[in-house]
Parts: structure tokens; C-alpha cells; sequence
């Protein structure tokens, strides 16, 4: 193989001439040896091109250079530097001092530059990139501090796409992060400045409101004390009378089953028969829990004062000890997921560490699929329509509840529809579906038992979609553009909704469940919307989520208080105390109304958002008034602030033990009569009276709740005149898996649904 040609390295100092011949050349013009020479040859020196330098690298570094190593890079990547003592062309030199002297300068300067070059570019590639070049949407916390609702702190998305609000997407408070659907996500911001108005005041010194809550307080965690059965508590087979567990046993036939499908009624009517005709018989031990769980939620909706809470709250501290027995197995049958469905209605509702139902809701849904209740039952092996049709309506109960629990919590559903197979329940009723039947009845085209269900299984997909939207992890955050197109595919889901049931209505039966799938559907539609509110106080951009919340919760509220004066034709002045009517049958609406009273969780949120929504939209009208004189109200708005007044003194007469859902209303109603009035308060005045009046509303809770002390006292954790006494179950407190319980880390923290607002953090637990 041929080398490669040979390339001189040092500058060419010889004459043509002496190099062909070899000769030493004396560098003259001619040389001596040219002189010399009889052929008379030109004596020529040839003025050869710089050689190049090695090949050019790339700018980049190598990857493969040991760390710390200067890269280099190509001496063609910056020209030379002129040298000013060159000749030029113009200017005659000598030829020695051209070919000898003036390449070597070049070389000297060039390889200085280079060097510098390099040392450059190696500091500014090392160098690490600054955090503001990187286009990446960032999160703002904003910390809200007082001595009234304690610290929270906001999560807001920021504006780097050209929002020009900063949106809450979700809140940090104590051990918690509440999601944008959580009812405190609306709340912070909404309340904020109405807040800031006492607090300096409060800030001060101690005054005497602070003392009163405190007291308050003291009293709440007796009250939750007393409450409380000890852990673990067996399930035994006391019962109430017969005739109370009756009218228990109908209340929750006539509410809860109607809405959520969890049992077959005619099946659990005769084993709750069998029990009181045959007392002699030992009852099977999960149909005892079964049925305290139907107990448990029927209660809620007994009476007006939730009178049976400490009852309901015994049989469910039973059932959560029945089911953490440290047995799997035997756990996954169809029996023991409708008892887990029952609990977690009923820990939801009666407010027994309901806060943890979206927990537990996942544990379940975990459970169920190991079972294969998301399979439709026509892509498992063959079974009996009774067994497939109550699988499919298990299956649509638990989606119902997580996708609630999703709401309330303000957590991420953590479910697809691309997760599950199952198709909606038929449209049969019960006494059609019995458990010996070898054909699949025929769908009933008219109203059943499940229409409800089924109607709200059809909105189920664009649920979702609201509860991912507010709750998933989204850096950017929802745009208002998809609030809006989401907005109109909600709205189409909702008449269709109102289409399927509008032949249900005429039905005495089902008109409770028609209200509260409403009052559902409502709910996701003024979450959507709640999260501009507060922005839309400032800008006119967001007006129309601004309207749609407005009129949202005003039908809800029409719910949570059936005798509102904005339910009636023509709307009259506000009573300064409306009262619930008294002497008259109870109606649907009443049921309705209770279970949002008395209860808690989804149904009782909406009506807290409605407690700060409505007064301040009517704060914002009363200050955009410019008129002369004393403001004229907006009726309704004002209608409404006063009854959220009464409506907070009802539900702590049910049992509610957090005072200040009742101290914010009166501090909103008194700012109200402020506004109103049209009087020029500094900011001083205005934080004294509304101190004074908040002073006003605590010294009132305080016998209230005194009153709940003695009396939890006297009724202690015993049930009414029980009826058998076979005592616990053998085996059930020897070996118990704490593990299990998914909500036992949750009870120290208080359950009441407004102790969101309490400042106390147990010790040693910390925000991570």
C-alpha cells in the first residue's frame, strides 16, 4: 500500500535550486552556489502555504473526556490576528526576512488565540444554566395564617402560558393536601380578605372571642371522647326495639338504597324477619354487622337531632372491628363487599373518620377487582343472573362512591373507564331478580329500582372526566377555554339525565332519589366553576362561572333548607331567625334536607360552600353599589346569608361540634348589615364590631355544647332497651389486624366536618 505523501512541517529558507541539489544554501539573492553554477539557473526561493493543522474537531465536547480535561477546539475556528509589523505588498522586503521570520509570528499569535478561545468556551459550556431559562411551568405557595382558621398554604398554578390569575389547584394543610374539587380550595381564597379584616385586631392581644373558641374547642374533643366506644368493639347481636329498628331499617330503604344499589331487598327483607321470628336462632355474624350498618345509616335521617349518633357510631366501631380480622380469603365474597359498601356510606355520612373514605374507597375498589367485579360477568365463567346482575350493581356502587369520595377528598380518581368492562345494571326490578333463576329477565322499559343508578352510570364518563380535570397532577393547570368546552358537555349530559328520570317523578318512592341525583349532578357542576369565583370577583373575564355558581348553589341550597323564601313564587323580605317548619308530614324533601344537616361528606360540602359563596357574591354587589343612600339588596342573596345562619345552628343542634361554620356566617351576616347600611367604618371600627358580634355568636355555642356533654354523658355507649345479649363473637378482639383499618390513623384528628378550620396538629406529625 502506497504511504501517504510526506508534508514538510518547517518553513522552506532554501532556494529551488540548493534543495534540488541538496547543497547548503547561504539564503542570498542569488545564493553562492547559484553564483557558482554554469547552467545559470534562476535562483528562486518558493514561498510555500502554512501547512494545515490536524484535522478540525467539533466545538462540542467529548463525552469520553476525562472530567476536568480542557476540550479544544479547531485553529480554523477563529482567524488570525493581523500582525502589525508584517510587510505588506506594497512595501519591498527582503526574501529571507518574508520566508523566515513573518510565518513564525503568525504561528506564535495564532496558537495564543486558540488557547484563550478554549479556556473560554470551556467556562461558558461548564457553566450550569440558569433556572430562569428553563420554560417550565412553575408553582407559587402563598401561606395564609390566622389566629381565627389557623395556616394553610395555597398551591397556586402560575401564569407563565398567559393566565392572568393565579388559580388554586390545590392546599397544604397540617398532615393533608386537599385537591382543587375540596370545598377549602373555594373557601381560602373567597374568605381571604374578609379575614384580614379582624385579623390585626385578633392579632393584638387575646380577645375574649379567642378564649371562647378555646373553651369551645375543649368541649368538642370531650364531646368526640364520650363518642367514641372503646377499640376494639366486638360486633354482638344487641339490637334496638323492634319497632325502631323498623322504622331504621325503612329510612334507609327509602334514601340511601335508592341512590346507591347495594343489597336485594327482598333477600335481606327475609333474613331481617327470620331474626325477630325466630329469636332461639343464632343469626350469622356478618348479616348482625349487615344489618347495624342499615341501622347506622337510617339513623341519620330519623330525626332532626341525629338523636341516635352515639348508637350509630357504636355499630359502626363494630363493623370496622369485624372486618380487620386478619383473614383474607374468606373476605372476598359478595356478602362482605356489600358490608364494606355499607361502611363506607355510613362512615361518610355519620361522620366516623370520614374524611378517610376516598382511602379506603381505593382499598376497595383494589379488593373487588381481585375478584373480578370489573369484568362485565358475559367475559367470566358462567353464573346464575342473579349473581351477575348483583355483581354489576356492586360494581357500579363502589364507581359511584370512589368517583364522590374523589370530589370531597379533592384526590385524584385513580380510575379509568379504560380499567374496567363491566356494563351499567339492568333495568329489573328485585322481585324480578331471585336467586334461584336460570334465565336472564327481560329489561323493563318503564321506571324501576335502578333507574336512578343507571341514569347516573350514563353521566359516569363526563364525571370523570370534571374529577381528573380539577384533581390529576397538572403542572399547567386547566386553561379556561377547557373549563368552558367541558362545561358544555356537562350540560349535555345533565339534560339527558333529566330526560331518562322526568317519568320517575310522579312516584312517591323514587322522588327522593330523583332530588339527590340532582343535587349530585349539581355538585360537579359548580366544582367546574367554583375555582374562578374568587377570580371573578376582579376580572369580568370569568362572569359566566361566576353565574353558573350563583344559580348552582341556590338550587342546592334549596335542597340543604326545603322552606328558603327563594323556593316560594314570590320571594319576601328575610326573617331575622328563619326556623325549620314544624307539625307536618315529613316529605322526601325533608329526608333530603336531613341527611345534608345531619349528615356529612358530599352532600354537607356543598351546602359549606354555599355558607361563604352567597354571602360574599352579595358583599360584592353591595360594594359595587354607587348609589346614593342606604344599598338595596339582592333579596335572594340575603334571603339565603341569613338562613346559612340558621342552618349552622341547626346542624350543631344535630350534633356538629366545631363552632366556627356558625361564627363565619354571623361574622358574614354582620358585615352585611354593614355594607348595607351604607356607613363610612374605618377598618378599626369595622374589625371591633364584627369581633363583637363573633363574641356574641360563641357565647351561645358554649351552653349548646355543654348540653351535648351531659347529655353523651348520660347515654354513655349503651343502645336502647337492646333485645338479646349473646355477647361478642369468640375470636374477635384475640386476634385483630390494625393494618387493616384504613381509617384508624385518621380518628385522633376529630371528625367534624368543619375541623378542617381547627389550628391544633398533633404532635410529631409534620407536612412532608
Amino acid at each position: 500500500m502506497a504511504e501517504p505523501e510526506r508534508r514538510r512541517r518547517r518553513p522552506t529558507t532554501s532556494c529551488s535550486v540548493c534543495r534540488r541539489r541538496k547543497t547548503r544554501c547561504n539564503r542570498q539573492s542569488p545564493c553562492s552556489n547559484c553564483a557558482r553554477s554554469r547552467t545559470k539557473e534562476p535562483c528562486v526561493y518558493d514561498q510555500e502555504p502554512q501547512p494545515a493543522r490536524p484535522g478540525p474537531r467539533s466545538i462540542q465536547p467529548d463525552l469520553r473526556r476525562a472530567p476536568g480535561q480542557v476540550p479544544r477546539v479547531a485553529a480554523s475556528a477563529t482567524p488570525p490576528c493581523p500582525d502589525s509589523s508584517a510587510t505588506t505588498a506594497a512595501e519591498p522586503a527582503s526574501p529571507a526576512t518574508d520566508a523566515a521570520q513573518i510565518p513564525a509570528r503568525n504561528l506564535d499569535l495564532m496558537q495564543s488565540r486558540i488557547e484563550q478561545l478554549e479556556q473560554q468556551l470551556y467556562k461558558a459550556t461548564s457553566r450550569p444554566t440558569p433556572a430562569a431559562q428553563i420554560k417550565t411551568p412553575a408553582s407559587e405557595i402563598e401561606t395564609t395564617s390566622s389566629k381565627f382558621a389557623g395556616t394553610f398554604h395555597v398551591h397556586r398554578t402560575s401564569s407563565l402560558f398567559g393566565r392572568s390569575e393565579l388559580m388554586s389547584r390545590s392546599i397544604s394543610h397540617k398532615t393533608r393536601l386537599l385537591g382543587q374539587s375540596h370545598w377549602m380550595n373555594s373557601a381560602i381564597p373567597v374568605t381571604k380578605n374578609f379575614v384580614a379584616i379582624i385579623e390585626p385586631y385578633l392579632r393584638e392581644g387575646k380577645p375574649k372571642v379567642l378564649d371562647i373558641v378555646d373553651k369551645c374547642k375543649t368541649l368538642a374533643r370531650i364531646i368526640k371522647s364520650q363518642r367514641a366506644p372503646p377499640w376494639p368493639t366486638p360486633p354482638t347481636t344487641d339490637l334496638p326495639p323492634r319497632h325502631l329498628a323498623d322504622i331504621l331499617v325503612n329510612r334507609y330503604l327509602e334514601t340511601i338504597e335508592t341512590v346507591y344499589r347495594v343489597l336485594h331487598i327482598p333477600s335481606f327483607k327475609r333474613d331481617y324477619e327470620a331474626i325477630w321470628t325466630n329469636p332461639s336462632t343464632k343469626p350469622e355474624t356478618h348479616f348482625i354487622v349487615q344489618l347495624k350498618l342499615v341501622l347506622a345509616l337510617g339513623a341519620v335521617t330519623y330525626d332532626q337531632n341525629f338523636s341516635l349518633r352515639p348508637e350509630a357510631t357504636r355499630w359502626i366501631y363494630e363493623a370496622q372491628t369485624y372486618l380487620s380480622e386478619p383473614i383474607f380469603k374468606p373476605r372476598l365474597r359478595i356478602q362482605v363487599v356489600q358490608t364494606r359498601i355499607l361502611l363506607l356510606l355510613a362512615m361518610e355520612n355519620v361522620d366516623v373518620s370520614g374524611d378517610s373514605v376516598w382511602i379506603a374507597a381505593g382499598s376497595l375498589i383494589r379488593t373487588v377487582v381481585t375478584m373480578g367485579l370489573h369484568r362485565d360477568p358475559s367475559r367470566l365463567p358462567e353464573m346464575t343472573p342473579f349473581a351477575a346482575e348483583m355483581r354489576r350493581r356492586l360494581w357500579n356502587t363502589i364507581l359511584e362512591i370512589s368517583l364522590q369520595a374523589s370530589i370531597s377528598k379533592g384526590g385524584p380518581p385513580l380510575l379509568s373507564t379504560d380499567d374496567f368492562d363491566a356494563e351499567a345494571p339492568r333495568n329489573i326490578d328485585d322481585e324480578a331478580l331471585t336467586a334461584g333463576l336460570n334465565q336472564v329477565p327481560i329489561d323493563n322499559n318503564g321506571p324501576t329500582s335502578v333507574s336512578v343508578a343507571r341514569a347516573l352510570r350514563a353521566t359516569y364518563p363526563v364525571r370523570l372526566k370534571v374529577a381528573k380535570f380539577l384533581n390529576d397532577l397538572n403542572l399547567t393547570g386547566p386553561t379556561y377555554e377547557e373549563t368552558l368546552q367541558l362545561d358544555a358537555e356537562v350540560r349535555e349530559a345533565f339534560k339527558e339525565f333529566r330526560r331518562s328520570l322526568h317519568p320517575l317523578r310522579n312516584q312517591p318512592s323514587m322522588k327522593f332519589a330523583v332530588d339527590a341525583s340532582e343535587f349530585i349532578m349539581n355538585r360537579y357542576l359548580s366544582s367546574l366553576h367554583m375555582p374562578y369565583f374568587a377570580a371573578s370577583l376582579r376580572s369580568p373575564a370569568y362572569a359566566f362561572s361566576r353565574q353558573v355558581v350563583v344559580d348552582v348553589l341556590l338550587k342546592i341550597w334549596c335542597a340543604a333548607w326545603p322552606t328558603s323564601s327563594i323556593a316560594s313564587p314570590t320571594i319576601s323580605a328575610p326573617t331575622s331567625n328563619p326556623t325549620p317548619p314544624t307539625g307536618r308530614s315529613e316529605t322526601s324533601e325533608d329526608l333530603l334536607a336531613r341527611l345534608i344537616t345531619c349528615g356529612s361528606g358530599f352532600f354537607r360540602s356543598v351546602a359549606i360552600q354555599v355558607s361563604f359563596t352567597i354571602p360574599t357574591e352579595l358583599h360584592a354587589h353591595l360594594q359595587d353599589d354607587e348609589g346614593l343612600g342606604p344599598t338595596r339588596l339582592r333579596r335572594d342573596l340575603a334571603a339565603v346569608t341569613e338562613e346559612v345562619h340558621a342552618w349552622s345552628w341547626r346542624c350543631m343542634e344535630a350534633g356538629e361540634v366545631s363552632v366556627k361554620g356558625f361564627l363565619m356566617s354571623g361574622l358574614m351576616m354582620a358585615q352585611t348589615k354593614v355594607l348595607q347600611s351604607g356607613g363610612t367604618m374605618d377598618g378599626d371600627e369595622l374589625a371591633r364590631f364584627l369581633i363583637e358580634e363573633g363574641e356574641k355568636a360563641a357565647e351561645g355555642c358554649v351552653p349548646l355544647l355543654e348540653a351535648m356533654v351531659e347529655r353523651t354523658k348520660q347515654n354513655g355507649d349503651g343502645a336502647p332497651a337492646l333485645v338479646d345479649d349473646l355477647g361478642p363473637s369468640p375470636g374477635l378482639t384475640e386476634d385483630w389486624d390494625v393494618t387493616r383499618m384504613t381509617d384508624a390513623m385518621f380518628m385522633p384528628e376529630g371528625q367534624g366536618s368543619m375541623s378542617w378550620f381547627d389550628t391544633d396538629t398533633m404532635p410529631g406529625l409534620y407536612f412532608w
